[in-house]
C-alpha cells in the first residue's frame, strides 16, 4: 500500500524520503512507498520497439525531398528528449536509438497487466448534476486476478462544443476499485464532457480507454447571477475639475467560465438613488417570500433608453475606473457578467450601484499635487506591492501576479523567482484540491502565472530578484 508519497510526484527517491517521510508517523512504510515510486518512474512495462535502418529508409523514399531531408537529419543527430520512462506521457517508454533517446509506445504485453477498459457509458441519474459511468472489462486471467489492489482511474475533459479537439486537457476526477463510478454535483450545466478509464495494478497499466461519447447534462446553463459585493473604491478629482471613480465587485456564481464583464453608467438623480437604496435596505430585513415580490420591483431599475457610457472588463479583473464624471452629480452604474455557451453568448443579471460626486471648488483643484509628484508618491506607496488578479479556472485553478508598480521592476532585464506557499484551507472539495503545497517559478519579466492552485485556500507570495537581496511579499486568498 502506498502511503503519503503517492499524493505527490517524485523522480528522486532521496528527496521523497527527506521531504515527506521526515515527519511521517509510519517512516518504514513511507520509505517503501518512495522506493516504489522511484521504481515505477524509472521503468514502465513493455519493451522499446526496434527500428531497423532499412525500414526507415524504405519509408523515406516515399516522402518529398524536404520531408525526407528533415527525417534523415533527425536520425543522424544526437538528441536526449527523455532520461527515464517517467519523463514520457502515459504508457510511453524512454528508448535509445543510436545516440538519441526519445519516447515511444512499448511493444509486447506483460500478461499480468489488466486489459484496457472498453464501452464507456455515461448515464444521468434522477438527481440532477449526478451521473454514473460504467465500463466493460474483459475476463481476467489467473495472473491478473492474482494482483492486489486493481484500481480504475477515471479522467474527464470538457468544452463548450462536443468536439474533443476543443476541450481541456485530461484530468483525473476519481479512482475506483469497481467497474463503475458515481459523480455527484461535479458536472456543470452547459458543458460537454468526455470520459476515459485506465485499469491499473501493481504491475502497471496498458493505458487509457478510448474517450466516451460527448455527454451533456439535461439541465441547461443559466446566465450568471449579478456580481457580488459591488462597491465604490477610491475617487479623485482631476486637474480639469472632473471626478474619476473606481467601482469594484466580486465574481458571481456561474455555471460557465466568465468571459468578461460589461459596465455601463448614465446620469441619474438623487431621488432615484435614494429610492433604490431604501429598497435595498428593506430587502435586507424581509423574509424569502417578501424578497421575491421585491425582486420584481428591482427589475424595473436600469439605464435602458438613457445616454450611457460602457466599458468591457476582462474576466480576470474585478474593478474599473469611471472617468470624466461631472461634480455634484448622481450616476447609476450597471455591471453584469457574460459567458460563452454552446447556445451562444449569455448575458448575466445586472447589479446596480449609484455614484454621488462631490462639488469641485477651485481650492480643491489647486491643492492637488502636480502629476509628477503624485506618481512619485504612488511609486513609494506601491514599492512593495504585488498585483494579484482574480483566480480563474482553465484546466486548473490559476492566477496572474504582477509587480510592475514595485521597485523591483525596471527596464533592465532581470530574473525573478516567484514562490507561493499554501497556508490555511477552509474546505476540502473533491476534484478542486491540488496536493502541491509549494509553487516555484522563474521569469524574466514583472509578471508570472501560478497554476495548480487549490480552491478556498490562502497563499503567501514572495518575489525575489535573483542576485539581489530585494524581496516583495503579499498574500493571496480565494
Amino acid at each position: 500500500m502506498c502511503t503519503d508519497p503517492c499524493r505527490e510526484s517524485f523522480s528522486d527517491v532521496a528527496s521523497c524520503k527527506e521531504t515527506v517521510c521526515k515527519d511521517s508517523l509510519e517512516s518504514e512504510a513511507c520509505d517503501r512507498s518512495c522506493d516504489y515510486l522511484q521504481k515505477i518512474f524509472t521503468e514502465k512495462p513493455g519493451a522499446c520497439p526496434k527500428i531497423s535502418n532499412q525500414s526507415n529508409y524504405v519509408s523515406l523514399a516515399d516522402l518529398g525531398s524536404f520531408k525526407r531531408m528533415q527525417l534523415m537529419r533527425k536520425f543522424q543527430e544526437c538528441t536526449a528528449l527523455c532520461h527515464l520512462d517517467g519523463d514520457c506521457a502515459e504508457t510511453g517508454k524512454c528508448c535509445t536509438y543510436g545516440c538519441s533517446r526519445e519516447c515511444a509506445l512499448p511493444q509486447g504485453r506483460d500478461p499480468r497487466l489488466l486489459p484496457i477498459p472498453s464501452s464507456i457509458s455515461v448515464q444521468e441519474r434522477k438527481r440532477k448534476r449526478s451521473i454514473i459511468i460504467r465500463w466493460v472489462m474483459q475476463k481476467l486471467n489467473r495472473e491478473q486476478n492474482a494482483a492486489n489492489s486493481n484500481l480504475y482511474v477515471v479522467q474527464w475533459r470538457w468544452g463548450l462544443q462536443s468536439e474533443g479537439e476543443s476541450m481541456t486537457e485530461w484530468q483525473t476526477v476519481t479512482v475506483r476499485s469497481k467497474p463503475y463510478a458515481i459523480l455527484k454535483h461535479l458536472l456543470s450545466p452547459g458543458r460537454y464532457y468526455q470520459f476515459r478509464v485506465g485499469a491499473v495494478s501493481v504491475h502497471g497499466s496498458l493505458g487509457f480507454s478510448r474517450p466516451s461519447q460527448s455527454f451533456k447534462l439535461s439541465k441547461e446553463a443559466r446566465a450568471p447571477s449579478p456580481p457580488r459585493d459591488i462597491a465604490l473604491g477610491a475617487s479623485k478629482l482631476t486637474p480639469i475639475g472632473l471626478w474619476n471613480q473606481v467601482v469594484q465587485w466580486s465574481p458571481p456564481p456561474s455555471d460557465l467560465p466568465i468571459k468578461n464583464y460589461q459596465l455601463s453608467w448614465a446620469v441619474s438623480s438623487a431621488s432615484e438613488a435614494n429610492a433604490f437604496e431604501e429598497m435595498m435596505r428593506r430587502r435586507a430585513t424581509l423574509t424569502t417570500h417578501e424578497k421575491r415580490s421585491l425582486d420584481e420591483d428591482e427589475e424595473g431599475w436600469g439605464i435602458d433608453g438613457r445616454d450611457r457610457h460602457s466599458v468591457i472588463v476582462p474576466s480576470h479583473t474585478t474593478q474599473t475606473e469611471l472617468s470624466g464624471l461631472f461634480p455634484n452629480s448622481v450616476y447609476i452604474v450597471e455591471v453584469h457578467a457574460s459567458v460563452d455557451s454552446s447556445e451562444g453568448e449569455l448575458h448575466g443579471e445586472k447589479g446596480i450601484i449609484f455614484v454621488r460626486t462631490l462639488n469641485a471648488t477651485m481650492s480643491d483643484i489647486l491643492t492637488e499635487p502636480p502629476i509628477a509628484e503624485e506618481e512619485e508618491e504612488e511609486e513609494e506607496k506601491s514599492s512593495d506591492s504585488i498585483d494579484i488578479q482574480t483566480p480563474f479556472y482553465d484546466g486548473d485553478l490559476q492566477t496572474l501576479v504582477s509587480w510592475i508598480n514595485s521597485a523591483l521592476c525596471s527596464p533592465e532585464r532581470k530574473t525573478f523567482e516567484v514562490t507561493a506557499k499554501r497556508g490555511n484551507c477552509r474546505e476540502y472539495q473533491l476534484n478542486q484540491h491540488s496536493d502541491t503545497t509549494f509553487h516555484e517559478t522563474q521569469v524574466n519579466e514583472c509578471a508570472a502565472t501560478l497554476r495548480g492552485l487549490t480552491f478556498d485556500c490562502d497563499y503567501t507570495l514572495q518575489v525575489t530578484e535573483l542576485g539581489n537581496a530585494k524581496v516583495c511579499n503579499s498574500k493571496l486568498r480565494h
